[in-house]
């Protein structure tokens, strides 16, 4: 199972990305910095959560985004098997609960597009995107809307 992380962080090409959630947060109305994924998924936009915020001021939250991340995988008796940090980002890959494929979470500050962006994305094992039945069986089985919310508010912290 370690080849295959492994394999996925050598070579992503083999591997299509299936976004399931982002947001980007800025400080500036006139900012041309939006989510990335926030066209992904066509008609899927019910399904799936991305979002461009405006903030008053862009703050480093990154204790409270990795505290949301690990009660997410706490509730979901997931395990990280890589798991990365550094004062402005934090990544993390875990395995589903079936090992059919594998969750990234990111937190990253920007100074030079003065963002903030918080996202999650999954890797099938096979190389293939998740199709519609299994991003929304994956959306209901792991709580994604509630993690959404709960990132949505941790990316808002008080400066501490």
């Amino acid at each position: 199972m370690l080849s295959t992380i492994s394999a996925l962080a050598a070579d992503k090409q083999s591997y299509l990305k299936t976004p399931l959630l982002g947001i980007t947060a800025v400080a500036d109305e006139e900012s041309e910095v939006v989510e990335p994924e926030s066209a992904a998924g066509g008609a899927l936009e019910m399904s799936r959560y991305f979002a461009t915020h405006l903030h008053s001021e862009l703050v480093d939250c990154g204790m409270s985004v990795t505290a949301v991340f690990k009660k997410w995988l706490k509730n979901h008796d997931l395990i990280p098997v890589q798991e990365t940090s550094a004062p402005d980002r934090y990544f993390m890959r875990v395995w589903d609960l079936d090992k059919t494929g594998v969750f990234e979470a990111r937190y990253q500050v920007s100074s030079e597009t003065e963002s903030v962006r918080v996202s999650l994305d999954f890797y099938e094992i096979s190389g293939n995107q998740l199709v519609i039945q299994d991003i929304n069986r994956t959306m209901e089985n792991y709580r994604l809307s509630s993690l959404w919310e709960s990132l949505a508010e941790a990316i808002e912290c008080d400066p501490a």
